[in-house]
């Protein structure tokens, strides 16, 4: 192959049986070269190369947190807004608490509306993702939302997302 060609699937005559896909492929030292990906005709197995899977790998987010809250971007009724900067039209609204953060916190609820956390302003699920981006695992944040009409601050501690991807 020339120095410039880039492989992007490694083609065998390995006989794989079906159930062989996601497998390993090894060279005669016994070294992994690739995942086993699909057959062809019963004599011929394609096989992605282990250089693009650790790229595809490295390229998965990593440990992530979260609030342990399931939201809804809304729009704030004006009579909402009284008391709150004019740029802050919207926030989320915290529709569902998995079960990890009630057992282990008791300090969001259902109905509550985030407008900021870690001075970051929140109007959308995108906007929370980036607020807590840099978040450690129990670190504990500054929290501004409305419940029962009122603002109220505090601090909450992230939790680790269980299923990241």
């Amino acid at each position: 192959l020339a120095d410039d060609f880039t492989t992007h699937y490694i083609q065998s005559d390995v006989g794989l049986a079906p159930g062989n896909s996601g497998g390993p492929l090894l060279n005669a030292d016994g070294h992994v070269i690739g995942i086993n990906a699909m057959i062809f005709g019963g004599d011929l197995s394609v096989s992605i190369p282990s250089s693009v899977v650790s790229k595809w790998l490295a390229e998965l987010p990593g440990r992530r947190v979260t609030l342990g809250v399931e939201i809804q971007a809304i729009e704030l009724p004006e009579s909402m807004r009284q008391g709150l900067p004019s740029s802050q039209a919207s926030g989320v609204l915290i529709v569902g608490i998995r079960p990890e953060r009630q057992a282990k916190h008791a300090d969001l609820f259902v109905g509550d509306i985030l407008l900021e956390v870690a001075g970051t302003s929140v109007k959308s699920n995108a906007a929370l993702l980036e607020a807590l981006a840099s978040s450690e695992e129990r670190e504990r944040l500054p929290v501004k939302l409305l419940r029962g009409g009122a603002v109220t601050e505090m601090e909450i501690a992230t939790l680790l997302l269980e299923h990241p991807v």
